[in-house]
């Protein structure tokens, strides 16, 4: 059982594949469900800012769990705002202070 994941685009994960890391593609809904079922299962998960932005209401649950550890990587999306606020959060949980401000 490998330990790390990544969710997201299946264009934008599919090369994480080659790394021997277990790869979630999405294409719509139906692949985001399935792969929720699987998830939980790994100790880190990589998630596209695109994807994590999409789904927040259906993956707040796995953020306040202590694993996986879930960790926002660069999508295919234009805005990065939404790596950078999600990026503040975790600074901010693990030392009490948000750093980047």
């Amino acid at each position: 059982m490998n330990s790390v994941a990544v969710l997201g685009e299946k264009k934008m994960v599919l090369a994480f594949k080659s790394l021997g890391i277990d790869v979630f593609g999405l294409e719509g809904e139906q692949d985001f469900d399935k792969s929720l079922e699987n998830i939980e299962k790994y100790s880190i998960l990589f998630i596209t800012d695109s994807t994590a932005e999409k789904y927040k209401a259906k993956l707040e649950y796995l953020y306040n769990q202590t694993l996986p550890a879930i960790l926002i990587i660069p999508g295919n999306a234009k805005n990065r705002e939404f790596g950078k606020t999600n990026l503040s959060k975790i600074i901010e949980r693990a030392l009490g202070g948000d750093l980047l401000q």
